[in-house]
């Protein structure tokens, strides 16, 4: 297979030389992964063994616009087999003409930072496989101590070296490396019927993933004390947690979409210049932010990422806008457009408070605590109406219990709205840094049996 970097001058030289070609834009992204898996036997016990899979993948954008006022896109992965003649003839054949929301849009004024990111790990030429299975193994230990009930079902380590590359006919050239760290662990609590969680951590640094085992956090989660079946009382408060707030928001971002809401397709067409919130919720995006799980130098379209502060004190104010439709809506494009056409948010900042959860509740109220997700939100995007089916606790005199669930059916507003404070608990959960959320006035229906069941 050819590199990256010969592949994508194979594209330039060619579209160069083609004398109906006026423009061009090329980007490509070559990820080298690895990833090691526990290894369990047919009743999945640990077997102390780790299995090994290498994987490199190469994916190419290229973009033509040709003389005869027409243009083409071609996504595709490369292989043994690509012929880039080939695929130019394809091209031109398949090219269509430009409308407005085609036009080519030129960024030369744009500055990209390619340097302080801290997107490479710079141990990372130096991590030994000996490293990456004591990381696993030191998961799965951790679990025995933490409880008698627990057992390791699967603990993933995946790792990606990514090199990325932009050329455009304007004279932009510019290139990324760097790096992507995830463990992933699913444990099982062997009670009647048995409950298994499992957890997802992300940095661009190994250190950050081999220096705090996520099992024990699992394990808490899953063996939080005796079920609670009983009916509840009409009053309560709720706690959405980071990991529930971090999805909450991570679910929405789409509709922050300037196409989509200039064309009525994201329900925050009816919110412009209208609250959606709290005051006290103010979320940005930064793309740019150092250390960054989602942080580059640029996207799809050789676009630097601009910060965007999506809600300020409640209010909608910035969007996302694709090079596409930057003439259209003359707008500013803003650097989120990933390879496959879709969005790419940046790191998502929810603003803190300044206080925590136990200056915040009364040590009488009853509250209820969302810790987790049973099932992926289901949301949509026209509406607004969201529904969240969410494992959680309950304390109540000082004793904290586990329910069944809760199911939140509603409009994203009224979660918003229901905002009373954020509390000073301030962490980073793959690419979204969060609080925990105290919430009045939400009403959950209450799950009678495990879901699932």
């Amino acid at each position: 297979m050819d590199s990256l970097e010969s592949i994508t001058q194979k594209i330039v030289q060619l579209s160069i030389s083609t004398k109906d070609i006026e423009r061009y834009q090329v980007y490509g992204e070559k990820r080298d992964s690895a990833y090691l898996t526990s290894a369990l036997d047919s009743r999945s016990r640990w077997m102390g063994e780790i299995q090994k899979t290498e994987k490199t993948t190469l994916d190419l954008v290229w973009t033509l616009y040709f003389s005869n006022n027409r243009m083409a896109q071609k996504r595709f992965f490369v292989d043994e087999k690509t012929n880039v003649d080939e695929l130019l003839c394809e091209m031109r054949e398949e090219a269509t003409p430009i409308n407005q929301h085609m036009l080519y849009t030129t960024t030369k004024h744009m500055v990209i930072r390619e340097h302080g990111l801290e997107i490479w790990d710079p141990r990372y030429p130096n991590i030994t496989d000996e490293d990456r299975k004591e990381v696993i193994d030191w998961n799965m230990e951790v679990i025995k101590g933490a409880s008698s009930r627990a057992k390791g079902r699967e603990f993933r380590l995946e790792e990606t070296e990514k090199m990325r590359i932009f050329y455009s006919s304007d004279g932009r050239k510019s290139t990324e490396k760097s790096t992507h760290f995830s463990l992933y662990g699913e444990v099982e609590l062997q009670v009647r019927p048995p409950r298994r969680m499992g957890e997802l951590h992300t940095s661009r640094h190994f250190a950050d993933i081999a220096s705090r085992p996520i099992s024990i956090g699992i394990v808490r989660s899953l063996d939080s004390g005796e079920r609670l079946t009983s009916i509840l009382e009409e009053e309560y408060t709720v706690v959405f947690e980071g990991k529930v707030v971090a999805s909450l928001i991570s679910s929405i971002l789409g509709c922050f979409s300037y196409k989509k809401i200039k064309e009525k397709e994201s329900f925050l067409h009816r919110y412009i210049g209208k609250r959606i919130g709290s005051t006290k919720l103010h979320v940005i995006d930064d793309g740019s932010l150092p250390n960054g799980v989602n942080t580059r130098a640029f996207d799809a379209d050789g676009i630097p990422p601009r910060p965007r502060t999506l809600i300020c004190e409640g209010f909608i104010r910035d969007f996302y806008v694709f090079t596409q439709d930057a003439f259209v809506y003359q707008e500013e494009p803003t650097g989120h457009m990933g390879i496959d056409g879709s969005l790419w948010a940046g790191n998502i900042i929810i603003k803190s408070g300044r206080r925590s959860l136990n200056m915040i509740l009364a040590p009488d109220e009853i509250t209820i605590y969302c810790t987790h997700l049973l099932a992926p939100i289901q949301f949509d995007e026209s509406t607004g109406d969201i529904e969240m089916i969410i494992g959680c606790s309950m304390m109540r005199e000082g004793v904290r219990r586990r329910l069944h669930g809760v199911v939140l059916k509603t409009h994203v507003v009224k979660i918003f709205d229901a905002i009373d404070e954020i509390a000073n608990t301030q962490r980073r959960i793959d690419a979204v840094d969060v609080s925990d959320w105290v919430l009045r006035d939400i009403k959950f229906e209450f799950l009678q049996e495990e879901y699932g069941e």
